[in-house]
């Protein structure tokens, strides 16, 4: 085992090799919830060079440091500045001790970058004379246990198992020094036996202590010990220290001149109900709230980018985050970007635009991160973003690329900053057009007949069974599929993304959806309701969705499956759409995909857009625009970028555009109504085999558009319609 271990040579590392451990450690779930994924050395390297411009003079934080990455490239800054200006080994390693700190929630995470901090000093270490402590915190950046009232605040911490907490007055917390030597008093207690009031005694003699916090402290050690005694060891002690870290780091005099580092990506729809309560005050409190359609957008990033500037950021100091692409021009960001947030100001001097780099935090990872910046700011007072970003592309030979591989990979340019998307679309059909409803997971709903017995198939209640499909995901990839007789009236036709071809209808599904009126069924429901056969197939998906879907810490799902199919009443809407026609289009993709669905009571799917309209020449009108690629050109800067550079998302992107409503008197809106007609006559006229993939089947059918030469025709009526 020496032998295998000798062969890293630790000590003459030069990138952070334990952030693959810390992925390999953390469960990919866990990491997910808590949006930890660790960054390439490669862009660390150049975020810190960028950011840390005089490293002997500034102090670095990283809020969230995971394994170290951004602390062992801010050391190795100053390790290379101070050897240049001949410091002695034992002032450079004692400059790093002072100025770069880090912390994080995951104690998997801190214990990595603790190694990796002192990786970073490597052979210094081995000269060095003094006591070395590193400063690298077991702490939550965002202070979500910090209680403040009328007349004290506090650091509270939870005791699994244990109602009351443990509570640290403000006092103690802000201050190391007094902290430190209330942990001493609260350890001899513990040691010695004492009684509160003798430890109450105690605390109250350390200079710079209130009676008030010393009575509080005091509690606090009553609860200790009954801990103690209970058998529940001395870590305690350890973990208020830690905990309240973040409290003195925020203090003015210990707070960094640079902010640097990749802060947790996570979204309030992945968040707990508790969390997603306090996300929701916190960005309130920083005029970061948007709400509405766009609150499952919100990101926990924003609140890092705000907190961390207002707790522990100088003024007119530093801060460059690794931050989702979006923040460069979706409307939930847009207030980040102003750079007013509450009472904290943010000024942004410069961004890099990596959405066309990959692979990041590309699906190796397991990570959903696949679009990609670098925001860099200075808190000052607000103003103007700049007017252009520096911009990155090109293919990586592998995720934990180094510089020298960067460097030969990647090529810069400078760029327009990203064109900001609109909260509310200027076209009048932004608010006709909805999304389609979350039938997953797919192999409960999606659904095939069961082979026939000898006695033949009931025509009023088919047995069924759940289809697994190559969509599925983790964990549901383990659930055997529901099989079971379901009332006929409740088997519809579901149209997926897939089922849209220009100006034709595809293959739909047949699903199992709930839906009563506008009610959505659940398994009581269907019983009260007589729907034997329906209410025996929901129990069984319900007991498996409770079984497997993620939960809160009292164990129930975070939602129920009737909330998610309808979650933002995407399926229970659909309801009274069946006598009308609707016009479809695809989310996402290169290329829209629009065509008609006449009166039918199919269920629309969350890969697709449907909106109601009332007559078959708006339908025509609107479909012939939605399958222009004029259209897919004016929104493609802003379409989200995925993996190897492909574009992804739609959704409301079309509505951005002018696109009018239709009038009949008016001849180019009667003339696409009249070229979607003769459009639609060709599509159907396409021979497409069953077994076809249907990207080829949209592929045949748009070489037979323009063949025909409608398409063109479609293309110049467009570009006439929408101003350039």
């Amino acid at each position: 085992m020496s032998a295998q271990t000798a062969r890293f040579k630790l000590i003459d590392v030069e990138t952070d090799v334990l952030k693959v451990l810390y992925e390999s450690l953390v469960d990919p779930d866990e990491r997910h919830d808590f949006g930890g994924y660790y960054t390439p050395d490669w862009l660390a390297g150049r975020v810190v060079a960028e950011a840390v411009n005089e490293p002997l003079e500034q102090r670095v934080l990283d809020p969230a440091c995971g394994s170290g990455t951004f602390l062992f490239h801010a050391l190795r800054r100053i390790v290379a500045a101070g050897q240049a200006a001949g410091w002695s080994e034992e002032r450079v390693v004692q400059c790093c001790a002072e100025r770069v700190r880090g912390m994080d929630v995951h104690p998997v995470a801190l214990t990595l970058a603790r190694v990796t901090w002192l990786l970073a000093l490597g052979r210094l270490l081995a000269g060095r004379k003094a006591k070395l402590t590193v400063p690298v915190f077991l702490g939550d950046a965002m202070q979500w246990n910090l209680r403040r009232f009328v007349d004290r605040a506090e650091v509270a911490i939870n005791v699994p198992g244990e109602t009351k907490p443990l509570r640290i007055p403000l006092g103690f917390a802000e201050s190391q020094a007094i902290f430190e030597a209330g942990l001493d008093e609260l350890n001899r207690g513990l040691a010695d036996n004492a009684t509160r009031d003798d430890v109450a005694k105690a605390l109250r003699r350390i200079e710079g202590v209130s009676a008030a916090d010393a009575e509080s402290l005091a509690e606090t050690f009553a609860q200790l010990q009954t801990l103690y005694r209970a058998g529940r060891n001395g870590i305690w002690t350890f973990v208020l220290r830690n905990l309240a870290r973040p409290v003195w780091l925020s203090r003015d005099e210990q707070q960094a001149d640079v902010l640097v580092g990749n802060p947790p990506w996570t979204v309030y729809r992945h968040l707990s109900s508790d969390m997603k309560d306090r996300l929701r005050e916190a960005l309130l409190s920083y005029d970061l709230w948007v709400g509405g359609h766009l609150a499952t957008q919100q990101d926990v990033c924003a609140l890092f980018w705000a907190r961390g500037a207002e707790q522990y950021l100088k003024r007119d100091g530093r801060i460059a985050f690794v931050l989702p692409f979006a923040v460069l021009n979706a409307p939930v960001f847009a207030n980040l970007r102003a750079g007013r947030m509450g009472k904290t100001q943010v000024h942004l001097t410069s961004a890099w635009a990596l959405e066309r780099v990959w692979p990041i935090f590309g699906a190796q990872s397991g990570s959903s991160r696949t679009s990609t910046c670098v925001l860099f700011g200075v808190r000052q007072m607000a103003g103007p973003h700049p007017t252009e970003i520096d911009r990155w592309e090109g293919r990586l030979s592998r995720r934990d690329a180094d510089e020298a591989e960067a460097r030969r990979a990647l090529s810069h340019s400078r760029a327009v900053w990203p064109r900001a998307r609109d909260l509310i679309g200027v076209s009048p059909y932004r608010a006709r057009f909805r999304q389609g409803a979350t039938v997953v997971p797919r192999r409960f709903f999606i659904v095939d007949p069961a082979p026939s017995s000898r006695l033949g198939r009931s025509a009023h209640a088919p047995i069924m069974q759940g289809r697994a499909g190559r969509l599925d995901k983790h964990p549901w990839t383990t659930v055997e599929p529901p099989r079971g007789p379901v009332e006929a009236e409740y088997l519809r036709q579901l149209v997926l993304g897939e089922s849209i071809a220009p100006f034709r209808m595809l293959e739909s599904v047949t699903a199992v959806i709930p839906l009563d009126g506008a009610a959505v069924l659940d398994a009581a429901g269907a019983r009260a309701a007589g729907q034997r056969h329906l209410a025996a197939w929901l129990a069984d998906i319900e007991a498996k969705w409770a079984d497997h879907a993620k939960k809160t810490k009292d164990g129930r799902p975070r939602m129920t499956l009737t909330a998610q199919i309808d979650h933002m009443r995407k399926l229970s809407r659909q309801s009274g759409s069946t006598e009308v026609s609707r016009v479809l289009y695809t989310k996402a993709g290169t290329r829209l995909s629009a065509a008609t669905l006449v009166a039918s009571d199919a269920i629309v799917d969350h890969k697709a857009y449907w909106g109601s309209v009332r007559s078959t020449s708006e339908a025509g009108y609107l479909v012939a625009i939605l399958n222009s690629e004029v259209v897919v050109g004016r929104i493609s800067d802003l379409q989200g970028i995925g993996e190897a550079g492909t574009r992804r998302d739609l959704d409301n992107l079309a509505w951005t555009l002018p696109i009018p409503e239709y009038d009949d008197t008016d001849a180019i809106h009667r003339d696409l109504a009249a070229a979607s007609v003769r459009a639609e006559a060709v599509a159907r006229s396409v021979p497409l085999a069953d077994a076809q993939h249907f990207v080829g089947k949209r592929r045949a059918v748009r070489d037979a558009l323009a063949a025909d030469g409608v398409a063109a025709e479609i293309e110049a009526l467009v570009d006439a319609l929408l101003p350039p």
